[in-house]
């Protein structure tokens, strides 16, 4: 008997992430462990109960923070990194990583990892996302195990996570936008929603290579990995069409995930191989640490400009 998958709707208590919040709570837990057990960080955090149950949310699916039993809420390594690095969240790259790792959270962000790995359609109207989102549910844990109004709130809060609101009369004072926003993965006009691949000067390689260093990791990748003499290949088809791949969570065509192949295989951290058709990455043993490789990012400024697409 198949064991029945964990899913989790609506942890974000309806609230979506905004501009603000994770500086805000990176630096709360880095002060105090116990910040959301204490009246649950509204008080620390200045935001309504609910609120601060969105932040703790936010902060753990997004990989910034752990849950230690009976001991608190504790920043994670790249919890760390950010906080040392870019802890008002300004650099894209940071908001990229966020993104990834909320995609490999499908356990407590279902939703994400539906949206982008499940639903095929590019373009939609908001009550047809509503359709597309339960199909893609009832076939990934069986209808009638979850709750239809927590699907659509989840649904709500993704799209108005992704969209880009900042073009016109944009306060910088306001705090009601996300960060992801600035991500351009998704667009709308006229009341129709459009996935987007991202904009070449927005997307560092470095954010392709750690997706693929994540897709190697999952249960999905293991299953279609091959070795050879110490390296771990990965078909570039499995990479663009298979969950969790650059192709579907960073919504990149063909071309394109050449092109950063490319521009990885000349900054040699990993091997390409084209020939007798065989399209192959080959991951290189030093390069599997994803924190190192987002450490070289922070630390070494002539990386990150030698490396721009």
């Amino acid at each position: 008997m198949e064991k029945q998958k964990k899913i989790r709707l609506k942890g974000h208590e309806s609230f979506m992430l905004r501009d603000g919040w994770l500086h805000k709570g990176i630096v709360a837990v880095a002060k105090n462990s116990n910040v959301f057990s204490e009246y649950m960080g509204a008080d620390a955090l200045g935001v309504g109960s609910n609120m601060a149950k969105a932040i703790r949310y936010w902060l753990k699916v997004l990989g910034l923070t752990k849950d230690v039993a009976k001991k608190g809420t504790y920043l994670t390594q790249l919890g760390n990194l950010i906080l040392e690095q870019d802890s008002y969240f300004e650099d894209i790259f940071t908001i990229w990583l966020l993104h990834l790792e909320l995609l490999f959270h499908k356990e407590d962000a279902t939703a994400w990892y539906l949206f982008f790995n499940e639903v095929i359609a590019d373009e939609f109207h908001k009550e047809e996302l509503f359709r597309l989102m339960r199909q893609a549910l009832n076939l990934y844990c069986g209808e009638g195990t979850y709750s239809e109004r927590s699907l659509e709130s989840d649904v709500i809060v993704l799209l108005n996570m992704y969209i880009r609101q900042r073009e016109e009369n944009y306060d910088p004072e306001e705090k009601s936008i996300s960060p992801f926003s600035a991500l351009g993965l998704l667009q709308v006009e006229q009341r129709k929603y459009r996935k987007k691949q991202p904009e070449l000067n927005l997307l560092h390689p470095f954010i392709v290579f750690i997706n693929i260093l994540l897709y190697q990791k999952t249960e999905n990748g293991r299953l279609d990995m091959v070795e050879k003499q110490g390296r771990i290949g990965i078909s570039m088809d499995d990479l663009l069409y298979k969950k969790n791949g650059p192709g579907k969570v960073l919504h990149l065509s063909r071309t394109t995930f050449h092109l950063y192949l490319d521009k990885l295989s000349a900054e040699e951290y990993l091997d390409i191989n084209r020939t007798a058709g065989l399209d192959m990455v080959y991951l290189k043993p030093e390069y599997l640490d994803v924190l190192q490789i987002a450490q070289d990012y922070y630390r070494n400024r002539e990386i990150q400009r030698r490396m721009e697409i």
